[in-house]
Order: C-alpha cells, then sequence, then structure tokens
C-alpha cells in the first residue's frame, strides 16, 4: 500500500513540472490517470479484504443477511411495479410498454389518463363512397372505368 502512495507522489509531481503553453500529450496523460485508477482500485480492494478479514462471523453474517434483505425488498418493488403496470395497462388499455416509465401506480394512472386524451380520436364522419350517385345511378368508381377501358380496347 505504501508502494502506491510513492507512485501517486511521483506522479503529481511530474503533473506540476509542466510549463503553461506547452503541449499536452492527452493519450500519455490519460495512459498515467488510467494507471493511477488501477492502483487505486487495487488499494481499495486490499482495504476491503483486510476489514473483511477481521470482521467476527455474527458481523459477517449480519451483513449477509442485511445484503440479502436488500435484495429481497428490491424483488418485491420489481414484482409490485409489474403488477401495476399490468393492471393499469388492463384497466386504461394503454400498452405497459408506456407505462414501464413510471415509478408508482399513480403516475402510471395519470400517465394513461393523458395518454387516453393524446390519442383519442373525435368520431369523423363516414367517409363517402367512391360511386357517387347521380341520376338515382351509381356513378363508375375508377377501377370500373380502368376495367372497362382495358376490356374495350384489349379484346
Amino acid at each position: 500500500m505504501s508502494d502506491t502512495n510513492t507512485t501517486t507522489e511521483q506522479n503529481t509531481e511530474q503533473v506540476t513540472e509542466q510549463p503553461h503553453g506547452a503541449e499536452v500529450d492527452w493519450k500519455a496523460e490519460a495512459r498515467k490517470w488510467e494507471a493511477r485508477a488501477k492502483a487505486n482500485r487495487d488499494a481499495a480492494q486490499e482495504l476491503e479484504a483486510m476489514k473483511a478479514a477481521q470482521m467476527s462471523e455474527a458481523e459477517k453474517l449480519q451483513k449477509r443477511a442485511e445484503e440479502a434483505e436488500a435484495k429481497v425488498q428490491q424483488y418485491e418493488q420489481e414484482r409490485q411495479h409489474a403488477t401495476d403496470t399490468a393492471e393499469v395497462a388492463k384497466e386504461t388499455g394503454v400498452p405497459a410498454s408506456i407505462l414501464d416509465c413510471c415509478t408508482t401506480r399513480e403516475q402510471m394512472e395519470q400517465l394513461a389518463a393523458e395518454y387516453a386524451k393524446a390519442t383519442h380520436v373525435a368520431s369523423a364522419p363516414p367517409a363517402p363512397d367512391s360511386r357517387l350517385i347521380r341520376n338515382d345511378q351509381p356513378q363508375a368508381s375508377n377501377r370500373d372505368r380502368f376495367a372497362e377501358l382495358v376490356s374495350e380496347n384489349w379484346r
């Protein structure tokens, strides 16, 4: 661990030695900081291992129990979120994929209401038939006219 501190002190001295306005080799700087990060990570892992070795068996079991409880709570929250999403989607007709971004049921219901307002299309009048009625007789559609043209010219 003392090697890490010595390396860090040496790297700090190198940084301060560069004069202002000099070209900076960014790749070298990136490599240097990457080496520092790796050294710090190794030191942190070593410290964690030392702390774990000093813990008593009861403390280790307590820590594992707390971690397990945290995982159980997380799984329950995820399950509740999935259940709420499915229920709100079924009640409102809004796709569940849209509701996934919400964290609470109230947010889901609010989003579903806004989605329903935004996608609600007023009923439009029916589209007129392509065959308009003229003189009590239906007018030929473009399809009918084309079929007639083909049959007359290519017999």
